[in-house]
């Protein structure tokens, strides 16, 4: 493939050339640096892209409120809470029942009047015989009814 007694390989380094000057012009016309009047010295002119749409990743749920303290209501020695009572395993049977949505009046420790009726009104709705004692059977309902509320 001569042609005018080039050899190939000049053929080759000539087409390099001419498209190595072909992209340098438009380099030069990309950045705005040919003549037109501009003053002297190039100017530089920033390219921009278009912006793309990249799907961004989704964003983290966010975190877990932590679990609400678990109350658990226990018998001091097998022995029924009655009124009358007053201690810390009255004012947690209150802390129960204010959690299930019954009136005891003040969180004191105190098995009073309004403790009694909201431990009726428990008894009752729960069919357990209401005699105002927690008992086992109460306690293991109260219990049941407050796990099942955590898990809500």
């Amino acid at each position: 493939m001569r042609r005018r007694g080039y050899s190939r390989v000049t053929v080759i380094r000539r087409a390099f050339v001419f498209l190595a000057l072909a992209l340098a012009a438009v380099a030069i016309a990309v950045a705005g640096c040919g003549g037109g009047g501009e003053s002297s010295g190039a100017s530089t002119a920033a390219i921009s892209l278009p912006e793309t749409s990249a799907a961004q990743p989704p964003a983290p749920p966010p975190p877990e409120p932590p679990p609400a303290p678990t109350i658990v209501v226990k018998l001091i020695r097998g022995n029924p809470i009655l009124p009358g009572e007053k201690g810390d395993h009255v004012a947690t049977l209150q802390n129960a029942l204010v959690a299930l949505g019954y009136d005891v009046g003040k969180v004191d420790g105190e098995y009073g009047p309004a403790t009694r009726k909201a431990v009726l009104s428990f008894q009752k709705k729960h069919k357990l015989g209401a005699d105002g004692v927690v008992g086992k059977t109460t306690v293991k309902a109260l219990n049941k009814a407050l796990k099942k509320l955590a898990k809500s």
